[in-house]
């Protein structure tokens, strides 16, 4: 048997409530005069229009609400973006050394917010009745014994609290970019040589731990992503896996790979994504058994509801087959 496999993504996190959005970094203060956010103000000094903190609070001024609240924002997309718009111009030392400073405040004051409120906040108003059934199939299903996240909050908690997962049934547990508790979140994008390389301070390949990602899924014969958006930072993981099975159509038992996302404008945003990245649906089930269920969809759509349904079905544990004697006449050799 092949493995089995859970990963997981911040709508994993924001399924059950918890204030682990970017945007939730942006918008959420501690007290009435301090902002986790370090670009609140306006820049100062010498680079005011040029430089990286600009970048961040002009973003942030031109998608606000009245009550100055954004309802979205993808920080390591911005950072791939200013590190983009410097490729036609000449470097500036004294620039690329504010910047550097300016982003590790970012990441310090990122992980001192997760840190505040992570478990210890969360939107108790949410409904975790899918999320949870979901997640108690899962563990009764027995075999998911591995988990790869790119959040950086420890899910076993989550485990713990609403699956009823014990310390002794707890997978075990692989963080893609760092954890809160060892205080090594990575935060960045994916190495790129066509980027001015005096911005590589914000490359995640010299920061990110050893992992077996790519033959671990290769190796499976059943993938569970929740909440991973497959965007242009994240998505590339999957690419090579989902190129290789999409080209190659087989008549065996195809791994059955299934997305859980919020709502129907997120499946088609990863949709989107994965067109992006040259995988149409068609080619992808050439060789996946491949769904994306909207959660948010399952009550009034009845087709996301039997997809939901089938899924949870392919969860439940084989019964066990026992050989020996008839059990209907012990007398019969």
């Amino acid at each position: 048997m092949g493995k089995k496999l859970l990963i997981l993504g911040n709508g994993f996190d924001l399924a059950f409530g918890f204030w682990t959005s970017y945007a939730n970094f942006v918008n959420i203060r501690a007290g009435k005069d301090y902002s986790f956010w370090p670009f609140r103000e306006s820049p100062t000094g010498k680079f005011q229009s040029k430089s990286l903190h600009h970048h961040f609070y002009n973003f942030v001024e031109e998608h606000s609400d009245e009550l100055g609240r954004i309802k979205w924002i993808d920080i390591e997309g911005e950072l791939w973006k200013y590190v983009d718009s410097k490729k036609s111009m000449p470097v500036n030392a004294e620039l690329v050394r504010e910047d550097e400073r300016n982003y590790n405040n970012l990441v310090y004051q990122l992980q001192t917010y997760l840190s505040a409120i992570y478990p210890n906040r969360r939107n108790n108003d949410i409904d975790t009745t899918i999320p949870v059934e979901i997640l108690k199939a899962i563990k009764n299903n027995g075999r998911f014994n591995l988990i790869y996240t790119f959040n950086y909050t420890d899910p076993t908690y989550i485990l713990g609290r609403y699956a009823g997962y014990s310390s002794n049934e707890m997978p075990k547990v692989k963080y893609m970019h760092g954890s809160l508790a060892d205080k090594n979140i990575v935060l960045g994008f994916n190495e790129d040589s066509s980027l001015p390389q005096e911005y590589d301070f914000m490359f995640k390949c010299d920061k990110i731990e050893p992992h077996n990602l790519a033959n671990d899924l290769l190796d499976a014969d059943e993938i569970i992503v929740y909440g991973l958006s497959f965007g242009q930072i994240d998505g590339i993981y999957f690419k090579p896996f989902l190129e290789k099975l999409s080209s190659v159509v087989t008549a065996k038992q195809k791994p059955r790979f299934s997305i859980i996302t919020y709502d129907g404008s997120s499946a088609k945003s990863i949709q989107r994504n994965l067109r992006t990245m040259g995988l149409s649906r068609e080619k992808i089930n050439n060789g996946l058994e491949f769904r994306i269920i909207p959660i948010h969809e399952i009550e009034w759509d009845a087709t996301v509801r039997n997809n939901y349904n089938s899924f949870l079905d392919n969860l439940k544990p084989m019964p066990s087959i026992i050989i020996g004697r008839n059990p209907y006449n012990k007398w019969q050799w």
